[in-house]
């Protein structure tokens, strides 16, 4: 299992799965995130080649303006 955002959801692992599969599976649309994995900033052109791992911690951060 994957904790997501302090353990408010938990997604099932699959080997081979990235960032970006653990964004889908969430529904996270937001064009702006910042996704951390154990505490670590991945950088968003790595989302689709960075591999999560059974145990993971990872936390989403969405941004968004106002005015």
């Amino acid at each position: 299992m994957i904790s997501v955002n302090d353990g408010q959801e938990q997604v099932i692992w699959f080997e081979g799965m990235t960032v970006r599969d653990l964004l889908r599976a969430c529904n996270y649309t937001f064009p702006n995130v910042l996704v951390t994995v154990n505490g670590r900033v991945i950088p968003p052109e790595s989302y689709e080649v960075h591999p999560l791992h059974d145990g993971d911690e990872v936390k989403v951060l969405h941004f968004f303006g106002g005015g």
